[in-house]
């Protein structure tokens, strides 16, 4: 075996630290069975693998996922200090994503799942180092596979990784977990948030509950009244920078995570549509998930060509916020997935003149419409002060991570 230190690697180890592999930390074993129609809504606590991409951060906290004692008779359990990898995934950027299971609770792991049961490292440590960049790094040249990438535990076992003595190992985890805390309170405060804005939603955009200086009756129109398709195109510019359209923020900045997945797609897109401010931006595949945005920047903006943009016929009559919090209401959504068209499932799309044939209803008076606007922008301004304070704390833990995790700082023990 190759001795650690020569693997690809730019630290310069503090005192007291040692490169390690993960071979000689601990002990592989595999996850098994628990397929979907395994699952019950009450049972035993299980993981499967891709919940460890969009469920499980650093440390498994809570279980999503439960099956029967038959099925947990021939599955692999989990115990405290494991550390469970995906095994396979979409991409190798991604693969071999990891938390760590901290609890007590009976639980089992699923297949695709590789554990790592830890024996000469904290398990809330490894949590983690094993999800910091430089390991990452590893883990992608590892993956073996192109549509899907896989990862085995007998190249997890040549991974290499910094490690400090044990006692700066838990303290670091303590540091990390701290800002973890923060991170979910503040997730839980947008939630609330989040709940209320949807129950004010359901009865100020019905007319159930109306403010009470307005009595004049509201009317149904036909969305193409109201917005007009945009087709100008552009290439990508200074003036002009390509943007993402995502279900939970809309219209935004891309994100690395968007860089890989569309990074091959885009070489071959020479134009892109451009989305003015206020405009409205739909993604024919992913409406009924709630794939539509308003553009809030001061500027322009460029997206995908298969979205759809739309703007406001006229601004002197309709409130364009109103008419978007109308649009990506729960109500409206649901309304809208019953124009898709396509016979595979996932590729079920809202044509243009189907969004533009529905009708809404929606207040006479502009200046009702302009008070609900109001309202709602009110409530998207609280529920952002938090988002935009959760991603500081994001950016923060990110910073004390590259430095704990690789000792250019050392915490006092």
């Amino acid at each position: 075996m190759s001795n650690p230190s020569s693997f690809d690697s730019p630290l310069n180890l503090p005192e007291g630290w040692h490169l390690s592999r993960l071979g000689n930390i601990g002990r592989f074993t595999k996850g098994s069975g628990i397929t979907k129609a395994d699952l019950v809504e009450t049972g035993i606590p299980c993981v499967r693998y891709g919940e460890l991409y969009t469920n499980h951060n650093y440390v498994i906290k809570r279980f999503h996922s439960f099956i029967n004692e038959e099925v947990a008779a021939t599955s692999k359990r989990i115990h405290k200090g494991d550390i469970l990898f995906a095994g396979s995934g979409e991409t190798a950027a991604e693969i071999g994503k990891c938390a760590a299971y901290l609890g007590n609770e009976e639980a089992y792991a699923g297949g695709d799942i590789i554990i790592l049961r830890p024996e000469k490292a904290d398990a809330a440590f490894l949590g983690y180092s094993l999800n910091h960049e430089t390991i990452n790094r590893q883990k992608a040249k590892l993956g073996q596979g192109y549509s899907v990438v896989h990862i085995y535990p007998e190249l997890l076992k040549k991974i290499v990784i910094p490690l400090p003595p044990l006692p700066e190992q838990r303290k670091i985890a303590a540091i990390l977990s701290t800002w973890d805390r923060a991170i979910e309170l503040l997730g839980k405060q947008i939630a609330t948030k989040q709940r209320l804005k949807k129950a004010f939603m359901q009865r100020l955009l019905t007319g159930k509950v109306r403010f009470p200086e307005f009595e004049e009756d509201w009317k149904e129109v036909h969305l193409g009244e109201i917005l007009k398709s945009r087709n100008e195109k552009s290439p990508q510019s200074e003036q002009l920078q390509l943007y993402s359209l995502t279900i939970e923020e809309g219209v935004t900045p891309k994100t690395d995570r968007y860089d890989r997945e569309a990074l091959v797609k885009e070489e071959t897109i020479k134009e892109y549509k451009i989305v003015h401010p206020y405009d409205i931006v739909y993604n024919p595949a992913n409406l009924r998930w709630g794939a539509i945005g308003i553009n809030t920047f001061d500027k322009s903006v460029l997206v995908s060509p298969i979205y759809e943009v739309l703007y406001l016929r006229d601004p002197k009559q309709y409130i364009v916020e109103l008419i978007f919090a109308i649009l990506s209401s729960p109500r409206q959504i649901t309304k809208f997935s019953r124009f898709g068209e396509g016979t595979i499932y996932e590729r079920i799309s809202v044509k243009i003149k189907d969004f533009l044939s529905e009708r809404i209803i929606i207040p006479r008076n502009y200046n009702e419409q302009h008070q609900i606007a109001a309202f709602l922008n009110r409530v998207n301004w609280e529920i952002g002060t938090l988002q935009e304070e959760q991603r500081l704390y994001r950016l923060q833990k990110r910073g004390l991570m590259q430095k704990l995790l690789t000792g250019e700082v050392r915490v006092r023990v």
